[in-house]
């Protein structure tokens, strides 16, 4: 009964919690089927419980070390110093959060999304070269190299490990709003405010198509597994 967990040691009261925060984390997954994803309430909803309940575990320190967090969407989160070493990040999009000093040493994070995140990792000087604001961040599948796009209307590929800018792709004439690479590493798809989908070859930075159809802005892309 609620009387008798008041009457437990503090530990086990907090690892109870963080157990059923951590629970209401796993039941909010993207949806998986059309029908719901087509239910924007229902998406919203999720989203909600998720990003709550990713807070409150953050704040109260419990360890996400090792965890299975893939395909979860987390936004307005405040996860300053969280442990993800480990843990399994596939598909999560982070947005809008405070992941400064997170520590993902070791995590899986193929397809992992940062959407105007604040991240500065522990042991990792900040990646500068954009002269505008970030809009969205994508590490590759392999996770050597992060792309990003910025209101300066380019992308950039960095090498993780070094820190070192290996590409910078322009030819947007607006700002760039998403990015994504495609499952083999090997492409980069970026949207934009000037109404175009743009795919580049990373390995040359050579802009392969011009994907032309919108008549406004384009907020987001994605690749399809296959």
């Amino acid at each position: 009964s609620f009387f008798n967990e008041l009457a437990t040691p503090i530990d086990r009261r907090k690892k109870i919690c963080g157990e059923i925060l951590l629970g209401a984390v796993l039941e909010s997954r993207k949806p998986r089927n059309l029908a719901d994803v087509a239910n924007k309430e229902l998406v919203r909803s999720r989203t909600i419980v998720a990003s709550n309940a990713m807070s409150l575990l953050a704040i109260s320190q419990y360890p996400l070390k090792g965890l299975d967090l893939r395909n979860l969407v987390i936004k307005n989160c405040l996860a300053y110093e969280c442990n993800f070493r480990n843990a399994i990040l596939d598909g999560t999009c982070f947005e809008d959060c405070d992941l400064n000093r997170s520590d993902f040493e070791g995590a899986r994070v193929e397809g992992m999304e940062l959407v105007r995140c604040v991240l500065c990792p522990l042991r990792q000087a900040p990646l500068k070269g954009h002269t505008n604001r970030i809009n969205s961040v994508r590490l590759s599948p392999n996770g050597r190299f992060v792309a990003s796009g910025a209101s300066d209307n380019s992308v950039q590929v960095w090498e993780v490990a070094s820190g070192h800018e290996v590409k910078k792709l322009d030819g947007h004439t607006d700002y760039v709003r998403s990015v994504s690479w495609s499952p083999d590493g090997k492409l980069l798809a970026s949207g934009s405010w000037d109404n175009s989908i743009r795919v580049w070859e990373v390995a040359s930075g050579r802009e392969v198509k011009k994907l032309d159809g919108h008549t406004n802005n384009v907020s987001s892309v994605s690749w399809s597994p296959d």
